[in-house]
């Protein structure tokens, strides 16, 4: 939410002062009137999530004492399918007519991959279980969808999804490179983008098409926009990587080796991959 790229060996989010100090989308959404929220249902306090987004201003959090004791049955707190139904009810009691920017995380796709539906894919192994548990996560948006369409919420919204993040020693470009979907009745969905961008470009490229000022975002671009380079930078575990139109590159922090190289001329991909890596270590220390 703050467009604010990943660090290599910590986490700015577990530092309450630092973190309270990154930009907020809150800031111009509540200036043009948006009522805003939050819902997760596990326990927010984990990694620092709950400091972080309190010092956003989102208008509402709810998290797992928000929820009945009977939906809190996962090692987690509530399943999907309760955090989306949370999520109706919340938007449908929102004031009536105002426009709204509401945020759901999900947590059922997290290990040990339990739900609470039978599995319809089969298997004890870890890897059967992951694929039935995003089977259920998919599922429960899929009627998440329909409800907010029956509950008149669907045609004028633009709704995102996009994972959050996967394993921490993540080396290579594939592993990183995940869809973002734009849906809802505001979206023409025939249109498709095809250039690199990154988590960092969500929010400065939804708060463009509202019309709102993103300058506050400067380590995210505009990803609908026809100006500029298109460029992604991601960071592992002591590791970071840096992909262009043309070329890519990952790179070992500890190892000082180049791990993968992508396109005819990655060398000097490298370095920009080190100087945006300086860019980002250097505002973190500042904050």
């Amino acid at each position: 939410m703050s467009a604010y790229p990943a660090q290599a060996l910590t986490s700015i989010v577990k530092e309450t002062k630092k973190a309270a100090s990154l930009p907020s989308p809150m800031i111009p959404l509540k200036q043009r009137g948006y009522e805003t929220s939050f819902i997760y249902g596990g326990d927010l306090e984990f990694a620092g999530m709950g400091a972080y987004l309190r010092s956003m201003g989102f208008g509402q959090i709810k998290e797992m004492d928000d929820f009945p004791k009977e939906e809190h049955n996962s090692k987690w707190g509530a399943h999907d399918e309760f955090i989306f139904q949370k999520s109706i009810k919340t938007l449908q009691e929102r004031p009536a007519q105002k426009p709204f920017f509401h945020v759901v995380l999900t947590l059922t796709s997290h290990e040990p991959f339990e739900t609470p539906r039978p599995k319809k894919i089969t298997g004890n192994d870890e890897l059967s279980l992951f694929y039935n548990a995003h089977r259920y996560t998919d599922d429960c948006l899929k009627e998440y969808m329909h409800d907010l369409k029956k509950a008149g919420l669907w045609d004028n919204t633009i709704l995102i999804i996009l994972g959050d993040h996967g394993p921490p020693s993540q080396s290579k470009v594939a592993d990183v490179t995940i869809p973002m979907i734009w849906t809802g009745g505001a979206i023409d969905t025939t249109f498709n983008q095809t250039k690199t961008t990154s988590q960092t470009d969500l929010m400065p490229t939804l708060l463009a098409q509202l019309g709102l000022d993103a300058r506050a975002f400067t380590f995210g671009k505009n990803a609908l926009s026809a100006q500029g380079p298109e460029w992604a930078f991601f960071a592992f575990n002591n590791g970071i990587g840096y992909v262009n139109k043309d070329n890519g590159v990952v790179f070992d922090n500890a190892g000082k080796r180049v791990i993968e190289q992508r396109g005819e001329n990655p060398g000097p991909t490298v370095e920009v991959a080190r100087r945006v890596q300086q860019a980002v270590v250097g505002d973190y220390l500042g904050r």
